[in-house]
């Protein structure tokens, strides 16, 4: 009767197992395939537009021998920034010049200083200004970034 009952025990456990062998799923093969090609379309990719930048000159240098030259660099169709500076024959640049430091003794302002609040003003309100103590400077500045703002149009 014990091996009856130990036989019954084994049938069971048989039939439990093909049972639930055959509910479970069948293992896929998978292959290894190469990526297919993706088309793009010109809606698809943004066509990134390289900067456009304007640069005016003075024609001439002016009673001191200083040439201001103003850079203005557009991009997405805004302004994104502004430039200035002046040099003179040698090429070397007014805001590094030690005679130009006694400058800001005397005006109140360094021409680096004067550049930066002039290319700030332009690049965030789009003005030319006139900064106290550098109204040469100023008087240039407006002149060249007019001239190279009206280039772009």
């Amino acid at each position: 009767m014990k091996n009856i009952r130990i036989m019954s025990i084994i049938a069971a456990g048989v039939m439990t197992l093909s049972i639930l062998g055959g509910c479970g799923k069948k293992a896929e093969t998978v292959e290894a395939t190469a990526p297919a090609k993706v088309e793009t379309t010109e809606a698809a990719t943004a066509e990134v537009k390289a900067p456009e930048v304007y640069k005016a000159s003075a024609k001439d240098f002016d009673e001191r021998g200083w040439k201001g030259e103003v850079t203005v660099t557009y991009t997405d169709g805004k302004i994104s920034k502004v430039e200035y500076m002046e040099l003179n024959k040698a090429g070397v640049k007014k805001s590094e010049d030690p005679a130009y430091e006694k400058m800001k003794a005397t005006a109140g302002v360094s021409p680096a200083e004067a550049y930066t609040k002039l290319t700030e003003a332009a690049l965030k309100d789009d003005e030319a200004i006139t900064v106290s103590g550098a109204t040469g400077i100023s008087k240039t500045f407006k002149i060249l970034y007019a001239e190279a703002k009206a280039m772009r149009k």
